[in-house]
């Protein structure tokens, strides 16, 4: 595997070239900040955007035309664009330090960003397990290459609820920046093999 770093990361992630890891290189990325290649040369299908708290605040305020503009040239691609910040949930609601934005604001643009454009927030601790979430993807991906693989949504699409009386059915629009978001709404559950309904439940 051989690992490419955007060349505007000041301080980028200390990868080492041992183990999988072929080979790493610095280059002007357009989207993101962190690629995996297959040894082949094709791009692995996901790709990471690495934040620190008062960068995520700037991206998700001032910055936030330009961040869209980023997720539709990576849903252009078939890349799937994953935020990973270096801070958790606690820190995000503490704030940035120059920022009168509320931590809880900013909170809610990233759970929406997942939801409406499937743009996932990953919170770490610190940069090691930053680095160790990257790799893990990565190497989780490449156990199940084929040649020209892409992600698609699946988090909500198929997502059945065994209990009650519904699925959620996930469909896909283009909004006014051009980015494809997902829409989920509750549809009646065909029973299974073998279950009754009671009206409200199937058991």
């Amino acid at each position: 595997m051989k690992i490419l770093i955007d060349s505007r990361e000041q301080i980028p992630l200390d990868f080492k070239v041992e183990g999988a890891i072929s080979e790493i290189t610095t280059d002007g990325l357009p989207i993101g900040d962190y690629w995996g290649l297959y040894e082949s040369g094709e791009t692995m299908p996901v790709i990471f955007e690495r934040k620190e708290i008062a960068d995520l605040f700037g991206s998700l305020t001032s910055g936030m035309e330009r961040f869209k503009r980023e997720i539709k040239r990576a849903q252009e691609n078939n890349l799937k664009l994953v935020i990973i910040i270096n801070g958790t949930i606690k820190d995000i609601l503490e704030g940035a330090e120059y920022s009168s934005v509320n931590g809880s604001s900013i909170l809610k643009t990233l759970f929406t960003l997942w939801v409406k454009y499937d743009v996932i927030p990953v919170f770490c601790r610190n940069k090691t397990e930053m680095k160790r979430f990257i790799l893990e993807t990565w190497s989780a991906i490449g156990r199940n290459y084929t040649p020209g693989m892409t992600l698609t949504n699946n988090l909500l699409t198929n997502l059945t609820d065994q209990t009650i009386g519904f699925v959620v059915k996930t469909t896909f629009e283009t909004d006014t920046n051009g980015i494809v978001a997902t829409k989920h709404k509750r549809a009646k559950r065909v029973p299974n093999k073998g279950e009754t309904s009671n009206g409200t439940n199937f058991v």
